[in-house]
């Protein structure tokens, strides 16, 4: 059972470093200028182990739009409240 769990939290632990860098260097450089490599070299893991997670660069950049959905979601559930939103946004 506890292999499983940290075969899980490698799973996880290598998703988000590939998102984190993917989206690192599709800001720095555009996201036609940069390769499926470039990637995996920031992530530090391999080639193998982006196509295990995903199918493509497009794949990629859809989970790096979802995620960044996410963050701007609980960012203004955070800073806002039903009885005074435009407010708490505004500051």
């Amino acid at each position: 059972m506890e292999n499983k769990n940290h075969q899980q939290e490698n799973f996880k632990s290598t998703y988000q470093s590939l998102v984190n860098s993917a989206r690192i260097l599709f800001v720095e450089k555009g996201y036609q200028a940069v390769s499926i490599d470039e990637i995996s070299g920031k992530a530090l893991v391999t080639k193998g182990a982006f196509y295990h997670h995903f199918k493509n660069k497009k794949q990629l950049l859809s989970a790096c739009y979802k995620q960044q959905l996410i963050m701007i979601d609980a960012y203004i559930t955070t800073k806002t409240d039903l009885t005074n939103g435009w407010s708490a946004l505004e500051s």
